[in-house]
């Protein structure tokens, strides 16, 4: 358990644990560098090689090697009274993950609360993301969550998904590699289930390569009023 302020972890080797590897709670400017992560059982939800949750401020998890996760890779975790202002994951390497529970991303961000909008989701690379009907995803925006920039991720291998937008406005993804098995869709793209009225709007998606066999799916909708998806271009290769 990483807690207090201004701390780097940094160079560690974490294998074979039950639940968690490393958990950030209760800080502010922590980073979390170049540590490999591996085997981390996690048989439930709220659980991830390197979790974030509750107060945890400006913390940045960058250059990490994670791999063979029950449950989530990198997971920032929210709650309605908790704070995750600050949330930048970059330039990791993530295989094998959400091997054991459904309804996973191998980078789970959730928006319970306001402060985890604006996440920078950038320059990672996530291969082998779950089974195929497990609903997992390499990269989930959940509940909500708003503002983020996901960017310059590659992504590729085995999932259900490759993107998952749940409830959330104003998020941008551009300039991601996703390479796809045949019959595999690029986004997930879901209202909430909970009555809300607030549409989402303005979520972008652009500037991406999309490599797969077949014709693969940009979008799939689940309930809720109108898209507010905004399409630009998108290169689709078929190999």
């Amino acid at each position: 358990m990483v807690t207090g302020h201004d701390v780097t972890v940094q160079g560690l080797r974490i294998v074979n644990f039950t639940d968690n590897g490393i958990v950030v709670s209760d800080a502010d400017g922590v980073t979390i560098r170049d540590n490999v992560v591996r085997h981390i059982a996690s048989p439930g939800w709220t659980r991830a090689a390197i979790l974030v949750v509750q107060v945890a401020k400006n913390v940045t998890v960058e250059a990490n090697d994670v791999a063979d996760t029950g449950y989530v890779g990198i997971g920032y975790f929210a709650s309605a009274g908790g704070n995750l202002r600050g949330v930048r994951i970059t330039d990791n390497r993530l295989a094998r993950t959400c091997l054991r529970v459904a309804d996973c991303g191998a980078i789970y961000v959730s928006g319970r609360t306001p402060t985890a909008n604006g996440a920078i989701i950038r320059g990672n690379r996530i291969r082998d993301y779950g089974p195929s009907g497990g609903e997992a995803k390499a990269i989930y925006l959940d509940d909500g969550l708003s503002g983020a920039e996901v960017s310059r991720n590659v992504i590729s291998g085995q999932g259900t998904y490759a993107l998952q937008i749940h409830g959330g406005s104003d998020n941008l993804i551009v300039g991601n590699v996703i390479n796809l098995p045949l019959g595999q869709p690029v986004l997930f793209y879901q209202q909430k289930e909970d009555g809300s009225s607030q549409a989402m709007a303005n979520n972008r998606m652009s500037g991406n390569v999309v490599r797969a066999p077949g014709q693969p799916k940009l979008n799939v909708k689940f309930g809720g009023r109108g898209s507010g998806l905004i399409l630009g271009q998108n290169r689709i290769e078929v190999p």
